[in-house]
Order: C-alpha cells, then structure tokens, then sequence
C-alpha cells in the first residue's frame, strides 16, 4: 500500500473514494469539501494523502490547520475528512492514513489535532474527548462527544477555553 500526497489531479479518483464509502446524502457534500481542501490556501500546509494500491485510489485523508482565535502561538489540525472504499474497509487502509498524517504533523510544531468522529474509532489513535474539552469548535456540534483531540505538544493556552477557527472551506455550519 502506498500512502502518497493527493493533487488536483486525483479528484475523480477522490469523489469516487467518498461516494463508495458514504450514503447518498453525505458522498457529495464530502467529497466536494476533500477536493476543495486542494487547493485550499492556508498560513500552513494542508495535509491531503491518498492509499493507493497499484493504480486503484483506495483511500484519502485530510489534515488542515486550525487556529485558537486568542492565542496566535498556537496551532492545531483538523482530521476530516476520512474515507475508504467500501470494498477495502476493515483492512487498516484507514489507520494507515491517519498513522501517516499524525506522523507528519508530530514532525512540526503542532500542539493538537482535532477530530469530530466516532470515538470508538479515533481512540485507537489516542484521541479523547478530555482533550478536545477546553477547545471550542465553530458551530454547535450535534454528537459533543464525538468531539476529540491528541495532543502532540502541550501548551499553556490547552487548559484555556480555546474559540477555534478552521481553514474556509470547513466554515460551514452542514458539515458540523
């Protein structure tokens, strides 16, 4: 399996990825928010990495960064979106990117990264709702517990009550 940057170039292969993986009503608005985060422009590189075996795109992940509004010091990602083709799920392909992506963020100066997703699932990474508590995320959320963080760094603003704010493209209220 090779984990590798997505481009522009891999978006049909991406919208295809989100539309096996998800239902009818949530394939288009997720593969529509995966393509746009390509070319998503942002003070920090977004992360975007596709699973490929041989020439067939299995499966993607973004991380994109987000910032707490008052303490510019700061600096975390958000995992989302994650999607498997539907033939290749409960084969690892997802833990592999996700590993991939928390290892390239674990590589700079990232203190957190944040996911709204199902807990079983994220905590076998580590993510907890404890420490997504203090961080607040830009719309209210339907599942709060689904609300979640790894902290790769500490930092002093982790114990404040953080107002977060993504890159544009996640600034829509439908996709919380």
């Amino acid at each position: 399996m090779l984990v590798r940057n997505a481009t522009t170039f891999d978006s049909e292969a991406m919208r295809n990825v989100y539309r096996s993986a998800f239902d009818a009503s949530e394939s288009d608005i997720t593969a529509e928010l995966a393509i746009s985060l390509l070319s998503e422009s942002a003070d920090e590189e977004i992360i975007s990495l596709l699973a490929q075996r041989d020439d067939q795109v299995l499966g993607h992940v973004c991380f994109s960064p987000v910032h707490a509004l008052e303490h510019s010091n700061w600096l975390g990602y958000l995992l989302a979106p994650l999607a498997v083709m539907a033939t290749a799920q409960h084969a690892g392909i997802g833990s592999q990117l996700v590993r991939a992506g928390l290892a390239k963020l674990a590589e700079r100066e990232v203190n957190m990264v944040l996911v709204y997703g199902d807990p079983d699932y994220y905590a076998r990474f580590g993510f907890t709702a404890l420490d997504a508590a203090n961080c607040l995320p830009p719309y209210l959320l339907q599942y709060p517990m689904a609300w979640q963080a790894i902290v790769l760094r500490e930092h002093s603003a982790h114990s404040a009550g953080l107002q977060i704010r993504c890159v544009p493209a996640l600034m829509e209220p439908e996709l919380w």
